[in-house]
């Protein structure tokens, strides 16, 4: 991981990319790093009616794991190798649901759209997605 940070510009924020796939009525969703579960729970609770599949580690920002707000300094392994700060997980979370509710509502082609959001990093980087934190 200390190559990962050591790649990074000298900055608070770096581009985390994420795809949506719109297939029918369901959603395909791809991430680089691996965020906890929580963020497959909360869009589908958020978008009961389509199916969503996750598929983590798809995308070249490999930036280990994506910690809910809450489990930050608790010690955990998970924290240590992320060069994430606390609330990246929720923030790639808005940003993944608004995108399906743009392919939802706003008439948009239904083909493949990869975007890319910034995350915070921790120190004593710093990364965000859609600005997401990265660890001070």
């Amino acid at each position: 991981w200390r190559m990962r940070v050591q790649q990074l510009e000298d900055r608070p924020t770096a581009p985390f990319h994420y795809t949506v796939y719109r297939l029918g009525d369901a959603f395909w969703v791809t991430t680089g790093g691996e965020p906890y579960s929580v963020i497959q729970s909360e869009l589908r609770r958020r978008f009961p009616h389509h199916p969503i599949l996750f598929s983590p580690l798809a995308h070249d920002f490999q930036v280990a794991y994506l910690l809910p707000s809450d489990r930050y300094g608790r010690g955990l392994y998970q924290e240590e190798p992320s060069i994430l700060a606390q609330g990246c997980l929720e923030i790639l979370i808005e940003a993944i649901a608004e995108r399906i509710m743009e392919l939802l509502w706003c008439a948009l082609p239904s083909s493949p759209t990869s975007t890319a959001t910034c995350l915070h990093l921790k120190p004593p980087w710093q990364i965000y997605v859609n600005t997401l934190p990265i660890f001070s």
